[in-house]
């Protein structure tokens, strides 16, 4: 199944005895690095990311993780990327998403504006959700936190203010929904 095949993508073997993390290192890239009919792929992995905007939704802009244009899809997009090159180019499996959309471009699998758009809002993202997490309680909304948290949390992502990054936020997601359009068009 492709959702296995992607959640494998992100496996990282730890600890334990070197030659049981070389065997294991060593089944997850034959695993990835299978012949995949590229099309089919990219239709699970668009009928995954419907299913889990069905399911949970997508509208929220404060779930950086499920909003439309937010880390899901950066992270579809990397793991389609290595699902639909490995067999070919080895070089690209690796476990950031950061890591892979560089080695992606670099390989040429993905345009460099592409990927300079996807590394930004991952950039973004991440950033704002860790700040987030370090700021405010787990049952806290953003929109709920104080005005100093909102912009300390805009001014961790190289922002003056909260709506400066909301409108930010709101212009990447919506470059990643056109480049994961593109992309998984296939």
């Amino acid at each position: 199944e492709t959702w296995e095949k992607m959640a494998i993508s992100r496996a990282r073997p730890i600890c334990g005895e070197a030659t049981l993390l070389g065997d294991l290192q060593a089944a997850i890239a034959t695993s990835l690095s299978e012949r995949r009919d590229t099309k089919a792929l990219a239709r699970d992995i668009r009928e995954m990311r419907d299913l889990i905007a069905k399911e949970k939704g997508d509208a929220d802009r404060a779930d950086l993780k499920l909003y439309r244009g937010g880390l899901v899809d950066v992270e579809f997009i990397a793991q389609f990327l290595v699902l639909a090159h490995a067999v070919d180019r080895k070089d690209i499996l690796v476990v950031g998403t950061a890591d892979i959309l560089r080695r992606a471009a670099s390989a040429g699998l993905l345009a460099p504006g592409d990927a300079e758009t996807l590394l930004a809002a991952h950039r973004l993202y991440t950033d704002v959700v860790q700040m987030q997490r370090i700021l405010l309680p787990l049952e806290m909304k953003p929109d709920a936190a104080p005005p100093a948290v909102r912009r300390r949390i805009a001014t961790s992502a190289g922002l003056p203010d909260e709506k400066q990054l909301n409108a930010e936020i709101v212009e990447r997601a919506k470059s990643v929904v056109s480049i994961f359009r593109r992309l998984l068009a296939v």
